[in-house]
């Protein structure tokens, strides 16, 4: 499975590292996987997730409210399910 860096990922979202590492922090990156080394690792899997949180943010949803999304499950392999309710 490839897998991508933090810088990568960074890029391809237009975010910067610490933004990402603000998200992991939070809570928001739950499964991001570390290295060896100790350096956080994402994989194609994690794209979907990164995809629906930079959608829900590019809409002006706070990140509290991405949070809720995250932790009661309504984003699945990288979909977001908004008929659920919060």
């Amino acid at each position: 499975m490839k897998t991508y860096s933090i810088s990568e990922i960074a890029a391809k979202y237009n975010v910067t590292v610490a933004t990402l590492r603000y998200y992991d922090d939070s809570g928001l990156l739950p499964f991001v996987k570390r290295n060896g080394a100790g350096q956080r690792v994402f994989t194609d899997d994690d794209l979907g997730y990164l995809e629906v949180i930079d959608c829900l943010k590019r809409s002006a949803i706070p990140l509290k409210a991405i949070r809720k999304f995250m932790d009661h499950g309504l984003v699945h392999d990288g979909r977001c399910h908004p008929t659920q309710s919060v």
